[in-house]
C-alpha cells in the first residue's frame, strides 16, 4: 500500500507517518470540523477483504469501543474508504509510552505499583466484559502528560487474527517478548494471557530487561515456552523475596497456576512492595481497584457491551504508532478464522462452535472452544503392541498442536500443546513417541500431564541435535501405566504427516544425494547449504563486478556471477575463456530441486489443507530466492557488453545488493523481523521457517484415523 500522506481519509486530512509495524500503519492527521489532530491507524491491505470481513470488522470496533474505563484507549471513529482501506480513528497523543520509562532504566517500586494498578484496572475492566487485550507491551501503554497509563490498541490483535485466509498461512498474532506460552502454542486463552504479558511488563520495569531474550522470533516463543523465570533477585539484590515470588506466579507456564485475575495480580504486587499495612492503604487510596461482581475466575464475565446499531461513542485519546517496541509479529499457525466474538459468553460460544462445525466440514483445521469429549469404554485393560485401531474417533476435531523449532540445532526441538483431552484411565498417564510410519522407529518424548480441563503442554528437545521432523513423521499418544522405552498402552491419540514429508526435509536441511557432494559422494551437503553455498560465491563475484574499475573487469565478474547461479559453465563476455569459479551445481539446481521435493511432499495427500498451510512458509522464501536470482541475473547481463562503467554503475550496485538479498532476506515492511512473505524472506530464512512443513495437528484415535 503506497503512503497516504496528502490524502483525505473521511473527514481526516493525513499529515504524516507516525510509525509503522507488521500489524498497522499510524498516520497523524488533521480534523478540520473540530480544528484538531488525530491519530489515524490504517490496517494493511488484505486479499480476502469481502463483506463477511467488513461486517466482522465493524462489529470488532463498534466493540471495542464500548470499553469506557479512565485507563483505556476507546476508538475515535473507524470507516472503510471506497478502495477498501480499513481505518482507525482515535486523538493525537505525544507525551510518550512505558517503552519510553522502561528504556531510562528500572524504575521505582512506588512508580511501577501506580502504573499496574492503573494497567490492571483497565483490564479487568474488559476482561469482566469478554475482551481479551492479547498484545499487552510496553509501546501499547501510553503515558498522557499527568503520567497516568493509557492501555491502547485493544481488539487490533483480534481484528487481525480474523483475517486469517487472507494473510498467507497465518492467524496467530502477539508480541513474542510477552506472549504467554499457551497463545503462543495457538490455543483457546482467555484473560490469563494478558496477565502473564503484564507479569512480563512487571519484570521489565523491575530491571530494565525482559526475562528472555533469543535471536529470532521462534527461538523467543520456545524460551517463553521451556525456560524457566530468572529469579528477579539475581538481577536486582535489593529487591524483597516477595516480589520476586509475585512475578514468578504470575508468570507460570500454567495458566492455571497463575492469579486468577489482574486484580489479584495488582494486589498481590502492593502487598510484597509495602512492608506494613498502613502504607498499603495509602497505595490502595492513590490507585483503588474497585470491582462489581468480583469473580476471580477468568472465564467468568459479564454481559457484553450494547452495541448501537448507528453510532459510535465519541471517547477520550489514541495511541502514537510508537516503532521502538518490540513488534507484534504473527506465529505462523492457524487457528479458526470464524471465532471472532470469543469472550462474548453464550452468543461467543455459539458462534465457535457452528464454526468449528463449518470448518471441519471443509477439511480445514480449526482451534475450538472447549467441548466434552466422551470417555472411550472399548480400551483394552492390558493391550501389549502399538496399535494403531482409533477407539470411538473423531478425526475432524483438532486437540492440539505438534511445533518443530530449533535450540541448538535445526528442529532439534519440539513443543506440544494439546487441549480438550479426556482424563487418562485410572492410574495410566498419557505417554508421547515420535514415530517414524516407514521404518517405524519410535522415539519417547516424554508424559503429557493435562488439568482437569484436559489442556496439557509438553516440550522435548533432541540431546544430540536430531532434525526431528526429519527422521519422524508421527506422534502417538498411549496410555501407559507408567512411561517406558516402548508403547505398551493403546493410541488414543495421534498425529502424522505423509513420510514424503519427512523425506524432503531430510533432503532440504540434513542432506541429499543429488546435491553437493564429496569424497566419492559419500559425503553430501543438504539443498539448502548448497544453494547457500552458491548463493555466497555468487554474491562475493557481484560485489567484485559492481567494484571493477574497469568495464573488462566488470564483464568478467558478471560472466561468474551468472554462471555461479545457473551451475553453467558458458562463455559470456566474449573472451572464449568460459568461467565458474563456484562449484558448478548452481543456486537453480538446488531450488529446482527442494521445489520438486516439496510437490512431491504435497501430492502424497493433495486433499490436507493444513500441509499445505504448513508448506507455505517454505514454498514463499523458495520462490523469492528465485525471483531474486532472476533479478540478478538481468542486471549482470547488462554490465557484460557495458560501453563504459559509469553506464551501468547503477545496475551493478542494484545487482550486488540484491545478491546479498538472495541470502540474507530483506524486511520490506519495515517491521525489524524478515518474515515468510512475499518480498521478504530468502534462503536464510528457508532454516527458520521451512521446518513448520513438519508441524502436526493432533486428533483422536491411531493414525488409521487421520
Amino acid at each position: 500500500m503506497s503512503s497516504l500522506i496528502g490524502r483525505t481519509i473521511g473527514q481526516y486530512q493525513i499529515t504524516e507517518v507516525l510509525g509503522k509495524g507488521g500489524m498497522a500503519t499510524v498516520y497523524k492527521g488533521y480534523q478540520s470540523s473540530v480544528g484538531r489532530s488525530v491519530a489515524i491507524k490504517v490496517l494493511p491491505p488484505h486479499p480476502g477483504l469481502d463483506a463477511r470481513f467488513i461486517e466482522r470488522f465493524e462489529l470488532e470496533a463498534k466493540t471495542i469501543g464500548q470499553l469506557q474505563n479512565p485507563h483505556i484507549l476507546p476508538l475515535y471513529d473507524y470507516g472503510r474508504t471506497e478502495d477498501d482501506i480499513l481505518y482507525l480513528v482515535m486523538a493525537f497523543i505525544d507525551s510518550g509510552t512505558l517503552g519510553d520509562e522502561i528504556e531510562r532504566g528500572p524504575m521505582s517500586l512506588e512508580r511501577i505499583e501506580y502504573l499496574v494498578r492503573q494497567i490492571a484496572s483497565a483490564l479487568d475492566y474488559a476482561h469482566r466484559r469478554g475482551v481479551i487485550h492479547r498484545d499487552i507491551k510496553p509501546g501499547n501503554i501510553l503515558i498522557d502528560s499527568d503520567g497516568n497509563a493509557l492501555l491502547a490498541d485493544f481488539g487490533i490483535v483480534k481484528m487481525l487474527s480474523n483475517t486469517a485466509t487472507g494473510i498467507t498461512g497465518t492467524a496467530v498474532l502477539g508480541t513474542p517478548a510477552y506472549m504467554s506460552p499457551e497463545q503462543a502454542h495457538g490455543v483457546e486463552i482467555d484473560a490469563r494471557a494478558d496477565i502473564y504479558a503484564l507479569g512480563i511488563m512487571v519484570y521489565e520495569m523491575l530491571t530494565g530487561a525482559q526475562p528472555f531474550k533469543a535471536d529470532t522470533p521462534m527461538q523467543l516463543i520456545l524460551r517463553h515456552v521451556n525456560d524457566a523465570v530468572p529469579d528477579l533477585r539475581a538481577v536486582k539484590s535489593d529487591l524483597p523475596s516477595q516480589i520476586n515470588d509475585v512475578v514468578q506466579k504470575a508468570l507460570a507456564k500454567d495458566p492455571n497456576d497463575r492469579y486468577g485475575s489482574v486484580i489479584e495480580f495488582a494486589e498481590a504486587l502492593t502487598n510484597a512492595i509495602h512492608n506494613r499495612d498502613e502504607s498499603r492503604e495509602v497505595a490502595r487510596k492513590a490507585m483503588p481497584l474497585e470491582r462489581t461482581n468480583t469473580a476471580n475466575d477468568p472465564t467468568s464475565v459479564l454481559d457484553p457491551p450494547t452495541i448501537a446499531a448507528a453510532t459510535m461513542p465519541r471517547p477520550l485519546v489514541d495511541q502514537t504508532g510508537n516503532t521502538t517496541q518490540p513488534q507484534t509479529v504473527i506465529i505462523r499457525e492457524r487457528t479458526n478464522v470464524f471465532a471472532i466474538l470469543a469472550g462474548f459468553a453464550v452468543v461467543a460460544l455459539a458462534i465457535v462452535v457452528v464454526a468449528v462445525v463449518l470448518v471441519n466440514n471443509l477439511n480445514n483445521p480449526a482451534t475450538v472452544a472447549p467441548t466434552e469429549i466422551a470417555e472411550n469404554t472399548d480400551i483394552p485393560e492390558e493391550p501389549t503392541t502399538v496399535s494403531t485401531e482409533a477407539p470411538t474417533p473423531i478425526p475432524t476435531v483438532n486437540l492440539g498442536r505438534v511445533r518443530f523449532g530449533n535450540a541448538s540445532g535445526l528442529g532439534d526441538t519440539l513443543s506440544l500443546s494439546a487441549q480438550n483431552l479426556r482424563p487418562a484411565t485410572g492410574g495410566d498417564v498419557y505417554a508421547a513417541w515420535l514415530y517414524n510410519t516407514d521404518t517405524e522407529e519410535q522415539l519417547p518424548i516424554g508424559e503429557l500431564r493435562t488439568d482437569a480441563s484436559g489442556f496439557g503442554v509438553l516440550a522435548y528437545t533432541s540431546d544430540e541435535g536430531l532434525m526431528l521432523p526429519a527422521l519422524y513423521n508421527a506422534i502417538l499418544i498411549t496410555e501407559e501405566e507408567t512411561m517406558g522405552d516402548t508403547p505398551l498402552g493403546e493410541v488414543v491419540y495421534s498425529a502424522s504427516v505423509p513420510i514424503e514429508v519427512s523425506n524432503a526435509l531430510r533432503s532440504i536441511f540434513v542432506e541429499d544425494p543429488q546435491s553437493i557432494c564429496v569424497n566419492d559422494g559419500t559425503e553430501c551437503a543438504s539443498l539448502l547449504v548448497a544453494a547457500k553455498t552458491e548463493a555466497a560465491t555468487a554474491e562475493t563475484h557481484s560485489g567484485l563486478a559492481a567494484g571493477s574499475s574497469s568495464v573488462g573487469g566488470m564483464a568478467t565478474h558478471a560472466e561468474h556471477t551468472i554462471n555461479i547461479l545457473r551451475g553453467t559453465l558458458e562463455d559470456l563476455n566474449g573472451d572464449e575463456r568460459p568461467e565458474n569459479p563456484g562449484r558448478q551445481f548452481g543456486v537453480y539446481a538446488a531450488l529446482d530441486l527442494m521445489e520438486e521435493a516439496l510437490r512431491s511432499a504435497l501430492a502424497a495427500d493433495p486433499g490436507n489443507s493444513t500441509l499445505q498451510t504448513n508448506a507455505e512458509s517454505l514454498r514463499v522464501c523458495l520462490i523469492n530466492s528465485r525471483q531474486r536470482a532472476d533479478q540478478i541475473i538481468a542486471l549482470e547481463t547488462n554490465l557484460l557488453n557495458a560501453e563504459t562503467v559509469e553506464s551501468v554503475a547503477d545496475d551493478a550496485a542494484e545487482a550486488s545488493e540484491m545478491a546479498a538479498r538472495l541470502t540474507t532476506g530483506y524486511d520490506l515492511n519495515q517491521n525489524g523481523t524478515i518474515e515468510p512473505f512475499e518480498g521478504e524472506c530468502g534462503l536464510d530464512q528457508i532454516a527458520d521457517y521451512g521446518i513448520e512443513f513438519g508441524n502436526l495437528v493432533l486428533r483422536e484415535g491411531g493414525l488409521d484415523a487421520q
